[in-house]
């Protein structure tokens, strides 16, 4: 299930259920976007989404959209509760009016939020595979702070090696998020074993989500954190580490002596693509770079840099790959032959890699030049071979 098993689970059905009352029901619909116009002045409410199995990451989205409109809720349940003579919505509302679950949602708001972010920059097309990475890493060492013992980290291994099971801080010294803190002050008449009960089960949740970021974390992030040196802000820096503390430096085919001096003298170039967003372009300068007596001097610093890019972070190519091949081959066009929705897929992945249009794509000479008669023939003498084999 998408939502976290160590919190109630009435907390979960209430986030379902919610959707589940609106959904396939016009009427309900529109007499909550009266309801709701009339306390916001004509604003319209947001829709209530569907907390999905299948996309653990949707319950934030799920989270924000009902507590922007928690009270309207709660208000239009009390109503349908007695109009609609409806144990569904008087279910509801006892659930809306119970403080406990407000404030589990409001704990839970900023930290799913958070996962989603992330996500999200996973999902992104960058050259900057460190940085996805080090917000992970981050993220994780927050939770640690949050429900651990005080502790100083000075690398990614630290983080990875300490054992939070064994250096858990007490119950009351744990940090809930200013979200919850202000949601408790103002939820008053809880009982002293209710609040134990919900500050456990926040602190089960925080401890159990950090044990599953832990599993999905890379095993060789000592390795891997010495990427996160390889924008340009960092290799410019006149303090910048040594090559020899990039573990993959051993691995470096070609004159290591040639890449060692290069880095060292890196700085003193003005280039044109400084910025950390452009760290591919800033490297493929690097390695293009060609001195008085055009050569390239720092053709194996830039080929070496260049290669620790091209490591996979995540499989977030290869879902978009398989996701694009199912918005081609669809139903009715079923019978599309590997070749063609091979080329269809590289047409549309160097679209949006130059972040073009088809419309205003301009052929070059070379591909008019291609475009004849022969093209046919060719096509003929394929379909020719692949009967043969047959």
């Amino acid at each position: 299930m998408p939502f976290p098993s160590v919190l109630p689970r009435n907390v979960e059905y209430m986030v379902s259920q919610t959707y589940s009352w609106f959904s396939n029901a016009t009427k309900r619909l529109q007499k909550y976007a009266k309801l709701y116009k009339t306390i916001n002045v004509g604003e319209n409410p947001q829709k209530i989404l569907q907390l999905a199995d299948s996309r653990r990451l949707a319950i934030s989205e799920c989270v924000n959209r009902i507590l922007t409109q928690f009270q309207e809720l709660k208000l239009h349940f009390q109503l349908a509760k007695d109009s609609e003579r409806s144990y569904a919505a008087e279910l509801l509302y006892q659930m809306y009016s119970d403080k406990i679950n407000l404030i589990y949602l409001k704990f839970l708001q900023p930290i799913v939020s958070e996962l989603n972010r992330i996500n999200q920059i996973f999902q992104l097309d960058t050259a900057n595979l460190a940085k996805p990475l080090e917000e992970l890493v981050t993220f994780y060492q927050s939770l640690l702070e949050r429900i651990g013992l005080p502790q100083t980290f000075k690398s990614w291994h630290d983080i990875i090696e300490f054992n939070l099971s064994d250096h858990l801080l007490p119950i009351d010294a744990v940090d809930f998020g200013v979200q919850f803190c202000l949601a408790l002050h103002e939820s008053r008449g809880i009982s002293d074993q209710a609040l134990q009960d919900l500050k456990s089960r926040c602190r089960d949740y925080m401890l159990e989500l950090a044990k599953e970021i832990k599993k999905r974390l890379p095993d060789h992030l000592k390795q891997l954190e010495a990427l996160k040196f390889l924008p340009p802000s960092n290799v410019l820096h006149v303090n910048k580490p040594k090559l020899d503390d990039f573990p993959f430096f051993a691995h470096l085919k070609g004159d290591i002596g040639k890449a060692e001096q290069q880095w060292r003298i890196i700085h003193t170039v003005d280039w044109k693509n400084k910025e950390d967003n452009q760290i591919e372009d800033f490297w493929i300068e690097v390695a293009m770079h060609t001195d008085a007596a055009d050569d390239r001097d720092f053709e194996e610093l830039g080929n070496f840099a260049l290669s620790l890019l091209a490591l996979p972070f995540s499989n977030a190519a290869v879902e978009h790959s398989f996701s694009q091949m199912n918005l081609i081959k669809n139903k009715l066009q079923n019978r599309l032959e590997q070749k063609t929705l091979l080329n269809t897929m590289r047409i549309r992945a160097y679209m949006q890699r130059k972040k073009e249009c088809c419309h205003k794509f301009k052929p070059s000479p070379r591909m008019i030049s291609l475009f004849t008669a022969d093209i046919y023939s060719a096509l003929a003498e394929e379909d020719e071979e692949e009967s043969t084999d047959v």
